[in-house]
């Protein structure tokens, strides 16, 4: 699979050199400045949550059904509090599911499920993050802010095993397991405006996740281009690219094990005062 984060981090390089013109335009940068958006994605995610007794297995979630374009949404808010600082909060919200005939048989989190038993399974990651940045390159016309914090990182899945009669459906099995992972982060931003109406920006980000008996990683890239509809609001198109690589192993023998990537077109409005 082709990097996704090749471009964009180069497109973060261009925008970090350019200088000169008006700031008043798509970046107006007020003290506050809120944004709402969804992004349309596909996934390409495994689950893994073993138990001594029974054998690991990790869990192609396309073969279940959860793979098809979904509808996730993203919210923030940014505060700038000094010339060169901001203060930024982040939620981010993916969920994904499906309902397949099982052609194999699979177990998860002690849970055994068998070769042709109809399975509804469910994926979820959410994100929340603060985090501070500041502007290590600023002009009138471009700025490059840089800096950390910390992102709760959210994922979890779930699979029933159901029967059918007639127009009923019961449970048979239900396994669920979920991890949380409080991490720290490190982000960068960049925003080039073309004119006093259009302009480009690109949001990188990396979490560790080696903490206690966390193990992996969590990054992702936000390229977009900006219109300023009116005084402080604004609309964006863009694209979304997000790999999620997390470990947990909490003893006694079990592991969990989440492996995902994500990307997609998004839509956002921004409000700034």
């Amino acid at each position: 699979m082709q990097n996704p984060f090749v471009a964009p981090a180069t497109g973060l390089l261009f925008l970090a050199s350019a200088a000169a013109a008006a700031a008043d335009g798509p970046y107006p940068r007020s003290t506050h400045e809120f944004t709402i958006g969804a992004t349309r994605q596909s996934a390409e995610s495994r689950a893994l949550a073993s138990v001594p007794q029974l054998p690991p297995v990790e869990i192609q979630l396309k073969d279940l059904n959860v793979d098809g374009d979904h509808d996730s949404w993203f919210a923030e808010y940014s505060w700038r509090f000094r010339e060169r600082w901001q203060l930024n909060a982040f939620a981010y919200q993916y969920q994904d599911s499906g309902r397949v005939i099982a052609t194999s048989d699979f177990n998860y989190d002690g849970v055994e499920f068998t070769a042709g038993a109809l399975v509804d399974s469910t994926l979820e990651i959410d994100t929340y993050a603060l985090d501070v940045l500041y502007a290590v390159h600023a002009s009138p016309r471009s700025e490059l802010l840089v800096g950390g914090g910390v992102h709760t990182l959210k994922l979890g899945a779930t699979f029933q095993g159901l029967l059918t009669a007639g127009n009923q459906t019961t449970t048979f099995a239900t396994a669920s397991d979920e991890l949380l992972a409080p991490v720290p982060n490190l982000r960068a931003r960049g925003s080039y405006a073309f004119n006093d109406r259009f302009g480009a920006d690109v949001t990188v980000g990396w979490l560790s996740a080696n903490v206690d008996d966390y193990d992996g990683s969590f990054a992702y890239v936000h390229a977009r281009l900006r219109c300023r509809l009116g005084a402080g609001s604004s609309v964006s198109l863009g694209y979304q690219a997000t790999s999620v690589d997390i470990s947990r192993k909490p003893g006694g023998g079990r592991e969990q094990r989440y492996d995902a990537e994500l990307y997609g077109p998004s839509l956002q409005l921004n409000w700034a005062f």
